[in-house]
């Protein structure tokens, strides 16, 4: 038994719900949370590799900066409360709780959470890039709010909540700072959101070249990837006609296409695989447009699912721990 079969066990189980599922309800998107939990409880039976390992160490020293001081808390935490053993269970029952709560206000299936659960950036970011992951996740409910019809009329209330979600994302990783700025241009003239893109772009070139931040190269990009398949999603949404998803694959395509041309190989990869998350949401009202509802959602399964077992995805984005 390795990581690999357990994830593998998750999409057999996805794909039967899919098939014979039941109707959607609060009762059975609760029941699915718990399901999710045990899930990744499991997963963190295996040997921690790659950032994981770099996570755990920094809770067992109490290590963490200022400036990103939010999941090496609430790692370190937990430690303290809960034991070596159970390093992550903290960030883990967060994460859901989010996810949850994103599926619930929205009023999504149910069989979208064990999807999202199959979806490589999704458990790439469980298993390896799990700081920028958990501040994607509140950047993704951050633009969830944008599909809420009922929280608009009070716009009060939703400022002063994105704002402090706001600062939690930027507080897990600083890089959520650029997706705040990107979430600001949702709603702008096609035009309009790719030229603040362009800066978005240039900004983050210009920060790797001042601090001299890392780039590793893998020498088997695949950023190229992500951009084709943002292109083939922003054709997707614009014939769906979401505005929001439209924006956010648009901004994702440039930003990573200058941070590509710029030779930021690894870092472009990360941002993709962020935006791939950012998507969700939009990704999810799409497929549902289309009858049967089954064949739209195994669809989607499979394609988020099996990039993961590319051997450019293991080598460059996982390493071999699937393997392992």
């Amino acid at each position: 038994m390795n990581l690999a079969n357990l994830y593998f066990i998750h999409f057999g189980i996805s794909a039967f719900s899919i098939i014979f599922g039941l109707k959607s309800n609060l009762f059975m998107r609760n029941l699915i949370i718990i399901y999710l939990f045990f899930v990744l409880l499991a997963s963190r039976q295996f040997e921690y590799k790659q950032d994981l390992l770099s996570y755990y160490n920094w809770a067992i020293w109490d290590f963490y900066t200022y400036r990103e001081p939010v999941f090496p808390y609430l790692n370190s935490l937990s430690y303290k409360i809960l034991g070596w053993r159970n390093i992550y269970i903290i960030s883990d029952t967060i994460s859901l709780i989010i996810i949850g709560s994103i599926f619930q206000r929205l009023k999504l299936h149910y069989n979208y959470m064990l999807i999202f659960f199959c979806f490589f950036p999704v458990i790439m970011g469980f298993q390896s890039i799990y700081r920028q992951f958990f501040g994607s996740l509140i950047c993704l409910y951050i633009i969830s709010f944008s599909y809420d019809a009922s929280i608009q009329n009070n716009i009060i209330f939703k400022r002063i909540g994105d704002f402090i979600r706001a600062l939690i994302a930027i507080g897990t990783h600083n890089v959520h700072f650029l997706s705040i700025l990107t979430f600001k241009f949702i709603n702008l003239k096609y035009i309009l959101n790719f030229l603040c893109s362009v800066v978005i772009g240039t900004l983050i070139v210009l920060i790797y070249d001042l601090l001299g931040k890392a780039n590793q190269v893998s020498g088997s990009s695949t950023t190229i990837l992500y951009i084709v398949t943002l292109i083939i999603l922003f054709s997707c949404f614009y014939f769906n006609r979401d505005k929001i998803g439209c924006n956010l694959c648009l901004s994702g395509i440039t930003i990573i296409t200058i941070m590509w041309f710029r030779g930021l190989e690894t870092p472009s990869e990360r941002v993709g695989l962020s935006f791939l998350i950012f998507i969700y949401i939009s990704l999810v009202y799409y497929i549902d447009r289309f009858r049967p509802y089954m064949a739209g959602r195994l669809i989607l399964l499979c394609l988020g699912f099996f990039p993961l077992f590319m051997t450019s995805a293991q080598t460059l984005l996982t390493g071999s721990y699937l393997n392992n």
